[in-house]
Parts: C-alpha cells; sequence; structure tokens
C-alpha cells in the first residue's frame, strides 16, 4: 500500500471516508486544512494533522498528496507537492486554465510521479450499470440537466458556494466526465451557449450548451437558482431512450426501472473511486475533459 497526506477537510471529504477506509491502496497516514475546525475534521480525528500542507508533506512524507480544496488553489498546492517528489491525486477541476493542466503534467513526467484527477461522476453506480448493458456506439443523442440550491434569491451565489467558480466549471465537468466514458473527445463543435451570470460575482448562476461532441448532439444545463437538487441525463440510443437519475441512482428504459443505490450517492461515488484506484494515470482522458470544459466556458 502506498501512504496519503489529505489537503483539505471541506465538505466534499467527509464522502471520502468510506472509500479510502476500504482502498487496497491507499492508506492515509496524515490530514491538513488551514481551519483547524473544518467541517470534515472529526472524521479523520485519529490522524496527525497540520494546519499547513507544506508540513505535513515535509514531516508525514506521503507518497500521494489528495488535493480537494477550491479549485483556485489546485496549481500552487500541487506544484509544491510535484516538486517535492510526492504523486498526486486532485479534485476535478485541476485547474482553471489549460496551460496550468499542461504545467503540472509536465511537471508530473519530469518527476516520474503519478498526476491522477478524481471525476466523481465516474464513481456512480448507475454508470456502471449503464456500462454494462448498453453499447456506446449506439448513442445518438445525450442530454444532461443539473439542479442545485446555491442561490436564495436567484440573482447571486450563496458565499459559501463561491470558490466552486460557477455553475459551469463546477458542474459542466461532471457531465463531461461522464460523457468522455462514451466518446473519444475528438472533436469538439459549440453550437450555442447561453448562462445568466451571478450579480455579484460575474460566475455563471445559469449556464447552458448545445454542442456536438464525435458528431453527436449534446445538450448540458446547470442551473444554481432553483431550490432543488437534481441530477439528471437522457440518452437517446440506436432503437430506445434511456432516462438516468443520478440523484436517485436509478436508471430505466421502455422494459422498467431498476434502483441501484446501496450508499448515499456521493458516498458511493468516492468509494468506488477509492476502492478501484491502483495507480493508473487518466492525464490524457482528463486533459480532453478539460479542453473542451475551458472552450465552452469561453463561448459562456
Amino acid at each position: 500500500m502506498k501512504t496519503a497526506g489529505l489537503i483539505g477537510l471541506g465538505k466534499i471529504t467527509r464522502h471520502y471516508a468510506e472509500g479510502l477506509d476500504s482502498s487496497s491502496f491507499l492508506n492515509l497516514c496524515a490530514v491538513s486544512d488551514i481551519n483547524p475546525n473544518s467541517v470534515s475534521r472529526e472524521l479523520y480525528s485519529s490522524l496527525p494533522f497540520f494546519a499547513d500542507y507544506k508540513d505535513m508533506i515535509s514531516s508525514a512524507k506521503p507518497d500521494f498528496a489528495i488535493i480537494s480544496t477550491p479549485p483556485e488553489s489546485h496549481f500552487e498546492i500541487a506544484k509544491f507537492c510535484l516538486e517535492n517528489n510526492t504523486n498526486v491525486i486532485i479534485e476535478k477541476p485541476v485547474v482553471l486554465n489549460i496551460a496550468d493542466f499542461d504545467a503540472l503534467c509536465g511537471l508530473a513526467k519530469e518527476k516520474a510521479l503519478k498526476f491522477i484527477t478524481l471525476f466523481h461522476w465516474q464513481g456512480g453506480i448507475e454508470l456502471d450499470s449503464f456500462n454494462s448493458v448498453y453499447n456506446p456506439e449506439d448513442i445518438k443523442e445525450i442530454n444532461v440537466f443539473v439542479s442545485d440550491p446555491y442561490s436564495d434569491d436567484g440573482k447571486s451565489i450563496n458565499t459559501s458556494v463561491r470558490a466552486l467558480m460557477g455553475a459551469w466549471i463546477d458542474s459542466g465537468v461532471n457531465a463531461l466526465s461522464m460523457i468522455k466514458m462514451w466518446l473519444p473527445f475528438k472533436s469538439l463543435e459549440i453550437i450555442k451557449t447561453n448562462s445568466v451570470k451571478c450579480t455579484k460575482t460575474d460566475l455563471p448562476l445559469y449556464a447552458s450548451a448545445e454542442l456536438l461532441i464525435d458528431k453527436v448532439r449534446v445538450s448540458i444545463s446547470v442551473d444554481w437558482r432553483s431550490h432543488k437538487t437534481l441530477k439528471e441525463s437522457y440518452i437517446t440510443l440506436s432503437d430506445k431512450k434511456v432516462y438516468i437519475n443520478h440523484s436517485e441512482q436509478s436508471l430505466s428504459d421502455n422494459t422498467g426501472s431498476v434502483s441501484l443505490a446501496k450508499r448515499e450517492r456521493m458516498t458511493e461515488h468516492y468509494y468506488n473511486l477509492f476502492t478501484r484506484l491502483d495507480g493508473r494515470e487518466n492525464t490524457e482522458s482528463a486533459r480532453l475533459i478539460h479542453k473542451f470544459l475551458l472552450e465552452v466556458n469561453d463561448a459562456l
């Protein structure tokens, strides 16, 4: 097993615990957060805690750093870890421009280190089921809808989630990471985009994109103005339509519906990601996802 230090103990890392506890590849040895009262610290209270991730890297000397901090901080933290001979596992989105992504990947290659991106939707049990039943070559159209209650007034993003960098960057990457499981991402044509910007940050509060990816029509809509959480996809195949309710972890077509939930959705995602982790990189795939994500972001 390899040792790992976790950087960032925000809300998302409470979903890491079960997967990391069950991993046959990683053994968590230390945690770090600038906030000594961070919301997930109690889950990891048995481990050495560092207020400065640099101290954790130099003292605990983990084989891997798991970076789960706001996207704007990713480049600086990942660069430090790589420069100090520590492999990196990092939350999506890795960075906010493709040049920074390439710089980190180049540094990892130079140092002969691993650079792995966590795309939590790829750990969805409903996607495991879809991939085992249907042939991606039969996909003719993909429509993805994401709704999150991240605005109280319908005009501005709530302060607590502004570090996510807006609806498209945070949730568009999830949709694209799912679609990359099915399509090679050889080509992208942006047909139409639309957005409603936050009045306080100018970040997208709502974003939609109509795309052609590898000549497959793709529509992605992300809305933070509603007061509900719902993630769903409609997949048109050659001979049928499939409805994926990611929120309920269920799958249905014209033959019926099946509920697949074993754990809370996000916990399921990270349980699958961490228990499947074996050190193999996803750098090329992650770069294409980020390339398409950022090209659409520039068009919004």
